[in-house]
């Protein structure tokens, strides 16, 4: 895992976006070093930076990967996702998808 090197993201907030500050949610004791640990690392990376105030603050949620360590995902059903425009992408044809695959014989999954 490392810093992203494509285009930046550009989130287009809605006209009366205000911003949101959730307070974060209890690590349950037993993930607290882990997650302390994922986000030291990804600090490191540069993929976050750690500040002193913030208009914006979503929870985050830890889930323990099958390797032991531990995925950190933000929980932004309360604040971004409420203030972003919504953009639509058409979901691609299950058959389409199906036809993509023919012929493979090996598959795999990523997980950071």
């Amino acid at each position: 895992m490392g810093a992203n090197t494509r285009e930046p993201i550009h989130i287009k907030l809605k006209q009366d976006a205000k911003p949101q500050f959730r307070k974060p949610r209890q690590v349950p004791y037993a993930l607290l070093p882990l997650v302390e640990e994922a986000l030291d690392d990804m600090e490191q990376q540069g993929i976050i930076t750690k500040i002193e105030h913030s208009e914006w603050a979503t929870p985050i949620v830890s889930i323990k990967k099958p390797n032991g360590k531990v995925r950190i995902c933000g929980d932004y059903k309360d604040t971004v996702n409420l203030a972003t425009e919504t953009v639509t992408y058409p979901l691609p044809i299950f058959e389409r998808l199906l036809a993509g695959v023919s012929g493979c014989v090996k598959f795999s999954t990523l997980d950071y």
